[in-house]
């Protein structure tokens, strides 16, 4: 009975996150994770937050603030 109600409940704060709008926390995490897509519901970040792999994101980051870095080193 408990699986049951939880399964339930599940599905209607995942139906709620799918209706509603992502959250600007959402959407700052995954600007900081290196996430170019823009999700579309809180449900859609969530997805795309519990999908994406780290190690891969910070790996694009680290390239990203070395391309900076050059292109800073280059205008001196």
């Amino acid at each position: 009975m408990r699986e049951r109600q939880e399964h339930f409940q599940k599905q209607r704060i995942e139906n709620s996150m799918g209706s509603s709008e992502p959250t600007a926390k959402q959407i700052s995490y995954l600007r900081n994770l290196g996430c170019t897509i823009t999700p579309t519901s809180r449900l859609h970040a969530s997805h795309l937050i519990e999908s994406t792999n780290r190690s891969e994101l910070l790996v694009a980051k680290i390239r990203r603030l070395e391309l900076k870095l050059q292109q800073r080193l280059a205008s001196c």
